[in-house]
């Protein structure tokens, strides 16, 4: 089943969102993303744990999500604001992006230097370089019982 986002409330805002309260059309949202992305390890329960436990942030806004998290650096103690789950509809114009100022200064409210998004899509790494982030580093895995040609 596709998820579908609640109905326009009228302004588009970035709020604090109750995932209990929002489950019913997150939760379908990630199973989505899960499902274009056969990588990611979590499944939806975990987001929802994250969430209710206070290691992860639900935000809210008209037409997606996001889900973010907080890493600290091991050497330098700096704080980076790690925008776990990100989801919108139309996908052409994600509310990410209508929202970066929020979180922005959510990040720098909540003593974070960095923020982070992660991403496999090369078209979404354009947006956000058009926007001023920088490629920090690029990963590429293998698994280890495969040869090592």
């Amino acid at each position: 089943m596709a998820a579908t986002t609640p109905a326009q409330q009228g302004e588009d805002t970035l709020s604090i969102g109750d995932i209990r309260e929002e489950w019913w059309w997150i939760r379908p949202a990630i199973e989505e993303l899960l499902a274009e992305n056969p990588t990611l390890t979590y499944i939806p329960e975990d987001v929802y744990a994250e969430v209710k436990a206070e290691r992860a942030m639900l935000f809210i806004a008209e037409g997606g999500f996001a889900v973010t998290t907080s890493k600290v650096d091991q050497f330098s103690g700096e704080k980076t604001l790690l925008m776990w789950i990100h989801w919108s509809r139309p996908r052409k114009a994600p509310a990410l992006f209508r929202h970066m100022e929020g979180m922005r200064q959510v990040a720098e409210a909540t003593g974070h230097t960095w923020i982070e998004a992660r991403t496999k899509s090369e078209r979404w790494g354009n947006a956000l370089a058009r926007r001023g982030w920088e490629l920090d580093d690029l990963v590429y895995r293998k698994p280890v019982n495969v040869g090592t040609r």
